[in-house]
């Protein structure tokens, strides 16, 4: 799930500083939180065109700047500050550090607060984030009301409409969630041509999941193969501003995008590679989900459904390797 561009505190008055000296420490403490950030911001950049050890050690490197970041927050009592924008960076820290259960009442408190509309929009936007890692959509789906009524940008707005989709479908409610992922397209359908490759394609990989949920498998098929017309190689459900609700929810989005790939090859080696590959995804899921899963019946009639195709192309794969009867010479004429 995408966020929104972060808010930017403004900085205390020279001559505030100097009538109120708990003022003069936070500002210390916000420039330094604030450059901690900038490097941490840095680092996570510089992972975007690296891998394996490389990506593992930016991101090392990267925590330690919001560790940083933390330190002189916590120094400060950012937690109890009357500035708003203090708070809201703990608790974008906090967030970004992935401590979602101290980063929600901090966000909570500015989002609800006297707060600029730019602030309680980030504190909004940040705390639903927040509460769809904690598991929490029941909290995570009015959080994005509220971040909607202060957005006015149409490229936000796509996202947060998406992403409210998104906790419809953790909460079992797919006619919601279907239509959510469908007004997010549609509002993603009149941004600038630059934008719309960064936006469509999870949101047609929300859409897919949902539809296929909801029984409509060729539309499912449908929303992949658009998602992929932006994206082919899935690297935006795969990227660092993706995570997966549940966690193992990434194997119904492996098998779904396999099954499609095997539906639409024209060879029947790749078809019989993509059903291998979809069908084991389908195993994953089955193997992770718990038995509370919203989705496990429907999920156990589409592993068998396509573990029966997978058969057949092994079987035509068969018949084809597999030589005709020798027909009897013709006689040579004399």
């Amino acid at each position: 799930m995408a966020r929104s561009p972060h808010a930017r505190a403004t900085p205390p008055t020279p001559w505030s500083r100097a009538a109120e000296p708990r003022l003069a420490a936070e500002a210390v403490a916000a420039r330094n939180a604030e450059l901690a950030v900038m490097r941490y911001r840095a680092a996570r950049r510089g992972q975007l065109a690296a891998g394996g050890d490389v990506l593992d050690s930016g991101k090392m490197l990267g925590n330690l700047h919001l560790h940083d970041a933390l330190d002189a927050l916590e120094a400060s009592g950012a937690a109890s500050s009357p500035d708003p924008a203090l708070r809201l960076r703990l608790g974008e820290v906090l967030d970004e550090l992935e401590r979602c259960g101290a980063a929600a009442p901090v966000l909570d408190g500015v989002a609800r607060s006297e707060a600029p509309a730019a602030l309680r929009l980030e504190a909004w936007t940040r705390l639903a984030v927040c509460y769809a890692k904690l598991a929490r959509p029941a909290d995570e789906i009015p959080a994005y009301g509220q971040a909607l009524a202060l957005q006015a940008d149409g490229a936000e707005r796509a996202v947060l409409l998406a992403n409210r989709a998104e906790a419809w479908m953790v909460s079992g409610d797919l006619p919601a969630a279907i239509q959510g992922y469908r007004d997010a397209l549609a509002l993603i359908g009149t941004l600038t041509s630059f934008e719309v490759p960064e936006h469509a394609p999870t949101t047609y990989w929300g859409l897919a999941v949902a539809l296929d949920r909801s029984g409509d498998v060729e539309g499912a098929f449908s929303a992949v193969h658009m998602a992929r017309v932006y994206d082919p190689n899935d690297r935006r459900i795969h990227g660092p501003g993706w995570f997966f609700v549940p966690s193992y929810d990434e194997a119904w989005y492996g098998a779904l995008g396999a099954w499609a790939e095997a539906r639409s090859a024209s060879a029947l080696e790749d078809r019989a590679v993509a059903y291998e590959r979809a069908t084991l995804e389908w195993e994953r899921y089955l193997a992770l989900a718990p038995g509370t899963d919203l989705w496990l019946p429907i999920a156990r009639v589409r592993s068998a459904a396509c573990a029966k195709e997978r058969r057949q192309v092994e079987k035509d794969l068969a018949a084809r390797a597999t030589p005709g009867p020798l027909r009897p010479a013709e006689p040579n004429p004399r």
